[in-house]
Parts: structure tokens; sequence; C-alpha cells
């Protein structure tokens, strides 16, 4: 297996769509690629994050995988956000 070097470092970012079924999926895909110290970045809602690390505290052992919050600015005066 290749490692990585400093003039090929490779960084992946994740950013599911939201809703809870493509969150998980790619959750599982990203468990597959931090193992092999490749760092990846994981972009998401704050509250689907801190779901997420919730649900995995306990297996999650690869320290290169990095939750992003997004936050989602409301314009819509009514309050209802759309995706």
């Amino acid at each position: 297996m290749a490692t990585n070097s400093s003039d090929n470092e490779v960084i992946v970012a994740m950013v599911p769509f939201p809703d809870y079924s493509h969150l998980n999926q790619l959750f599982v895909l990203v468990r597959f690629i931090a193992p092999h110290n490749i760092p990846v970045y994981f972009l998401s809602l704050a509250d689907m994050n801190q779901d997420l690390k919730l649900h995995v505290q306990g297996g999650l052992r690869a320290s290169n995988i990095h939750f992003e919050d997004l936050l989602v600015k409301d314009d819509d005066p009514a309050g209802v956000i759309q995706f």
C-alpha cells in the first residue's frame, strides 16, 4: 500500500445530503477511508454532527476524522428552511 507524502497529500471532504439515511451511509464510507491515514472532513449540519458523534463515540478510534458544522442562514421571515 502506498503512503501519503507531502508532495501527494490526499484530503477527503464528505458533505451528505441533509437526511439521516445519507448521513449514515457516507459515514460508513468515512470509516473505511480514515484508517488509511487519509484525513476526512465530515461537513454536516450541527445537530446531525452532534447526533452522529454521540452515536459512534465508543467505536470511533480514528483521530483523522474531523467534524465540521455547517450553518444555515435563515432569510425566510416565516422561519421555514427548505432544502
